[in-house]
């Protein structure tokens, strides 16, 4: 399968525009949440045990969504710069062209499917779920 013709191109410029607004509006959300939402207000004045376990479950699932959306936001502004650069569309690790199909479907894949499953599986012990 060949490159991305310049249509499909501008169009998933403008899709990575308007995801990458979507995350930022989204990550100010949760700070702004995050940062009005202290321990005391989640586990209440008088706590016991079970509140602070809560709490910090809160508190770690609240810093996990903003570390997720965060990387999503990185990972959509490398793709733009790919776009800008005229390097998108090439794979980050062998050069190869990636497969267009692919990149259709998941806009901001910086590897061909065999260098992901190739870093995949020498990440797999940090974090073992799979991502497109």
């Amino acid at each position: 399968m060949g490159m991305l013709n310049q249509q499909e191109l501008q169009s998933i410029a403008h899709q990575l525009e308007v995801h990458r607004a979507a995350l930022q509006a989204h990550l100010r959300g949760l700070r702004r949440s995050a940062n009005g939402e202290r321990y005391t207000q989640v586990a209440g004045p008088v706590h016991d045990q079970g509140d602070e376990s809560f709490a910090e479950l809160a508190t770690a699932l609240s810093n996990a969504s903003l570390g997720r959306e965060a990387e999503a936001l990185q990972d959509t502004e490398e793709a733009l710069q790919r776009l800008r650069s005229n390097s998108y569309g090439y794979c980050v690790d062998c050069g190869q062209v990636i497969e267009r199909k692919r990149l259709l479907a998941y806009p901001i894949a910086k590897r061909c499917l065999q260098c992901q499953r190739d870093h995949e599986n020498k990440h797999s012990e940090k974090d073992s779920t799979p991502s497109l």
